[in-house]
């Protein structure tokens, strides 16, 4: 009975676009919040720019140190004098050097 109301009248159409607008609309709040370009996802890739950002803040820091480093290579010789004496071990000639031996060096020195 219902049936044959529905097919006699034309709102059984209106229910069927109903349903489907319904349908639609169900579809574009999922897609709107759990979708590639949803909600959530935005908020994923807000914290992920946060920490890029952070990224970039500390490694601009390494790279003026780095640079001040570089120029005061480049500018002062007694920055590289101290480099190598305390690196490399290079002395100035009439230094005196002290070299100090472990003492399992000693023992071996007395064998």
């Amino acid at each position: 009975m219902l049936r044959s109301y529905f097919r006699d009248s034309s709102s059984y159409l209106s229910v069927i676009i109903c349903w489907f607008l319904i349908g639609i609309s169900v579809l574009v709040f999922l897609n709107a919040f759990f979708g590639r370009n949803g909600i959530f996802s935005l908020f994923q890739d807000q914290g992920k720019l946060q920490k890029l950002k952070n990224e970039v803040v500390k490694l601009e820091s390494t790279n003026e140190k780095l640079k001040s480093e570089i120029f005061s290579l480049k500018n002062n010789f007694k920055v590289v004098e101290k480099i190598a004496r305390e690196n490399l071990g290079l002395v100035k000639s009439g230094d005196t050097v002290f070299e100090f031996l472990s003492s399992e060096k000693y023992k071996v020195m007395k064998e």
